[in-house]
């Protein structure tokens, strides 16, 4: 228990103070109240800017609340929605092996809460993350244990709450981000892909390329066979760019029947063999699928120093056009 001055909350003179009549003084505990604790963690984590952020208020809370050496949370999904933080004196791995490996009775208790538990994120499909709370408290008595049980699964809960709604945002983040007709970046998508790849490059000093394709005849295309076939086409041609596009590039659907594919690291003689390539693919894919014969013109534009991304994008877009003029489309 600590002493704290009930007006002021000053410990000035404290021998002082406890000599005299215990009307100004009252007693406070010295740990934290779990109540108390999960409403903080409840408040920063609503604030936090992602999943990480709130995985750190929530162990940075219980920790405190349960006299943790270390509290861990993670959640972990293959599109890169990984997550974790951990709070406590003692490293959580270092905290985990000593009580695993302990010789003799151990002197540490491990609590391990799974996360994912809520329907919702069961739903959600198998890129839903997924993790634990691991708690490395000492040993307690079978009241206090389960005490602490309850705790740890009142922040666990909170911490799920934390990954459905990471997976709600991923996913209504992913459906404002992608074209449903061609499964490509939308334009809001691609310029954010390009304005990351103007400040990489400002950092780093290396280029990188852009190209703008655009298909040949395609107006004719609606007019004589129908929008549903344009439409067919638009997805064909999406998905064969998407296809062929290497795993760091990205491809958007500009608008109509214009596509931008954003290249990192590449140079403008590898950006117009790319491109070479890319076409060829996709005439391939129209062969295969047995859509119209399908043609691309393109243009390639690459970054130098204080080329911005309106200027850069302009540039590839002149380019696409003196290659159709050239080809006396």
């Amino acid at each position: 228990m600590v002493l704290s001055h009930r007006r002021t909350g000053c410990l000035n003179r404290f021998a002082t103070l406890v000599d005299q009549p215990a009307r100004h003084l009252h007693a406070v505990p010295g740990e934290l109240d779990p109540i108390e604790a999960l409403g903080r963690a409840l408040g920063e984590a609503a604030t936090a800017p992602d999943l990480r952020g709130a995985f750190g208020a929530i162990a940075g809370w219980l920790a405190p609340a349960v006299g943790a050496k270390a509290a861990l949370i993670v959640a972990a999904g293959p599109e890169g929605q990984d997550s974790e933080a951990s709070a406590g004196p003692v490293d959580p791995v270092t905290a985990v092996r000593d009580a695993v490996n302990a010789d003799t009775s151990p002197s540490e208790d491990v609590l391990i809460r799974y996360l994912a538990g809520l329907n919702e994120a069961r739903r959600a499909g198998p890129e839903a993350p997924h993790g634990a709370v691991v708690v490395v408290l000492p040993s307690t008595d079978d009241g206090d244990e389960r005490q602490i049980t309850s705790i740890v699964h009142a922040f666990a809960e909170l911490a799920e709450l934390c990954v459905a709604h990471a997976v709600r945002l991923h996913h209504a983040q992913t459906n404002v981000d992608t074209d449903p007709l061609t499964g490509c970046l939308t334009r809001r998508a691609l310029d954010r892909a390009i304005a990351a790849e103007l400040r990489r490059s400002e950092r780093s000093g290396d280029a990188f390329s852009i190209a703008f394709f655009d298909i040949d005849g395609f107006k004719r295309v609606n007019d004589d066979r129908g929008h549903l076939e344009g439409d067919a086409v638009l997805g064909a041609v999406g998905a064969a760019l998407g296809r062929s596009a290497r795993a760091t590039d990205q491809v958007g659907r500009y608008g109509g029947d214009e596509f931008v594919l954003v290249m990192p690291g590449t140079d403008a003689a590898a950006a117009g063999h790319a491109c070479q390539r890319l076409v060829a693919d996709v005439a391939a894919a129209a062969r295969a699928e047995r859509t119209p014969a399908l043609g691309l013109s393109f243009g390639t534009a690459t970054w130098t120093a204080g080329v911005e991304a309106a200027a850069l994008i302009d540039e590839a877009d002149r380019a696409m056009f003196r290659t159709r003029r050239a080809r006396g489309g």
